[in-house]
This record gives C-alpha cells, structure tokens and sequence, in this order.
C-alpha cells in the first residue's frame, strides 16, 4: 500500500476495517459485500497502493476498493469453487490480479482492461503460495506438490513436481561473477552479512529463477532456462526450519531459521547454495525476518528476548 496511508485488516467476525486518514466503517462495506456467515478470505493491495482486492468464502465475486474514491467494485469471477488466494503483480504499468481457489482454478484479472483469463489445469487442490515477477511471470505453488510458472496470458512457462510440501514462493536471482567483496566500513555499515550480498553483481538483476521452500526445511530453486534440472539446497537438521528468506536483486540470500540463525547463500552460478556466513541472531526461537534493501538493514525478533 504505498500510496494511500491505510491500512485494511479482516477477520472472520465479518468486519472488515480501514485505519489511516480515512476510516470507513467496517459494517457499511461488508452490508454490500458479505453474504450471511461469510467472512474475510484475503486482502492485497495493487502495487500504486490504490486498490484493495477483497474476497470472501462464499461468494464468486472479487470486490476492488479504491481508497481515493471509496467506490466499491464487483468483478464476477465467474468460478463455482470457493476462492481463497489474491496476487496483485508487482509492476504499475500493467495492473494484473491473480486469483486462485481452494481447488487449484486459476483467474487472471487485467485491471486497465477488465479483460479475465480463467487459466485450466496448472494445479488440482489448493494454491498455498505464489509470487509475481518484474516481467509478469507469476509463480504458484500448490499442494498437489507442484510449482508452475505462466506468463500473464496464463500460458505455461515451467512446470515442476516437488517432493514435498511447498510455501514461501519468490522469484530470485542468480549471477554468474563475484565482486571484490565490499569493504565492511562501506554503505553496509558494519553488518558483513549485507557486505557479502550487496558485493555480489551482474550485468542485469532481473529474476532468472524461482524458489520455494519443501517442508519448512529446504530450499528448491528453478532456472527458468534449464527448469528440468532444479537445484536443491540442503542445510543441517540443527538449523531448524526456514521461517522465510530473502534475495538481493543484485546479490544473495538471507535466510532465518527459527533456531535463531541468519544464514547467506551464495548464488552465484559456479557456487550456487554455498553457505558465505551465519549469525546467531537469537538465542531463543527466531519468529520472523525483515529486510529493508533501501536502508541495509535486517530486523529479526524472538519470541522472548
């Protein structure tokens, strides 16, 4: 939500509510959206932060707010089975809606055109997780333990079967040559961890790869060149389990383990998956991970201290 100050929250209560400059009364919108015992399946916001997709369980329909008019749109999705994930794609130009359903059906909803392209057959049960890329390849992964990458007409880029259960979707970057690692007393300040990613560099850092996490504890990485021969990366049973991860544009991977470690991963392409270094970041269970690119900064927290 860049744009517009707001922050919308919803819950199975039925009420859904708007905090910032404007705040509307969950119960106005709800009275046109929200049939009897229905309730809040997902909320995402566009990438200009101007509209909300909303769904709930029970009903077909994909509701837009937009929170500079406070108009409510209804688009008839025109699919039977409950809808249950909402993907906004990440670029302005072209405002592209993902929907997917409990089932695996797959809607994709252009914003500018109002055109909507029911994509059949990339999943048969439930959608857990998905991501856009800068190019509009959307990413999805499902629990019938398959990975599919389209284009933003729904056709097939890749398509890939795991081997266990997949979440925390997202498109990342491998480069080919390593810098002269940046100097700790550079922009990274002292966190050598942001050194050893930020170092990393390419002629171009668009997303060449996708990635997903199998049962919490490894992670599988696609080249969208040579997406029938997937890398895994394994890390020691001790780590614990990954509670999520994250890719410079131009450099590495963060990723936290709930054991209380921060770990880089190489992914360059003569060194893909070679631990650069880990931290102890916790002494007790590691709850979550963030990372401001803009500030070079990485923020963990515990669940104590």
């Amino acid at each position: 939500m860049p744009s517009t100050s707001t922050i919308a929250m919803g819950s199975t209560s039925t009420r859904l509510t708007f905090l910032g400059k404007c705040f509307l009364e969950a119960d106005n919108l709800f009275s046109v959206l929200n049939p009897k015992n229905s309730f809040c399946v997902d909320l995402a916001w566009d990438a200009e932060g101007d509209l909300l997709a909303i769904i709930t369980d029970r009903s077909p329909l994909i509701f837009l707010w937009n929170a500079s008019t406070h108009r409510l749109q209804q688009v008839d999705s025109g699919i039977k089975e409950s809808l249950h994930i909402l993907l906004w794609s990440i670029t302005s130009a072209q405002p592209l809606l993902c929907v997917a359903t409990v089932k695996g059906a797959v809607l994709l909803y252009n914003h500018q055109t109002s055109r909507k392209i029911t994509v059949p057959g990339k999943h048969h049960r439930k959608v857990v997780s998905g991501a856009w890329s800068s190019a509009n390849l959307l990413a999805l992964a499902g629990e019938d333990k398959v990975l599919t990458v389209s284009n933003e007409q729904g056709e097939t880029v890749c398509i890939n079967s795991l081997k266990g259960e997949p979440s925390l979707v997202q498109f990342l970057h491998s480069y080919f040559e390593e810098t002269r690692p940046v100097s700790h007393q550079s922009s990274a300040g002292n966190n050598p961890m942001l050194s050893s990613s930020i170092s990393a560099a390419s002629a171009s850092s668009e997303p060449n790869c996708v990635s997903c996490v199998l049962n919490r504890r490894l992670l599988y990485v696609v080249n969208l060149e040579d997406s029938e021969n997937p890398y895994l990366i394994t890390f020691q049973d001790w780590y614990g389990s990954i509670v999520n991860y994250h890719c410079y544009p131009n450099g590495n991977l963060f990723i936290a383990f709930n054991s209380g470690l921060v770990v880089t991963v190489s992914t360059c392409y003569k060194n893909f998956g070679s631990e650069l270094m880990q931290i102890k970041a916790h002494k007790d269970l590691l709850g979550t991970l963030s990372i401001c690119p803009a500030a070079e900064r990485v923020a963990t927290c515990s669940e104590n201290k």
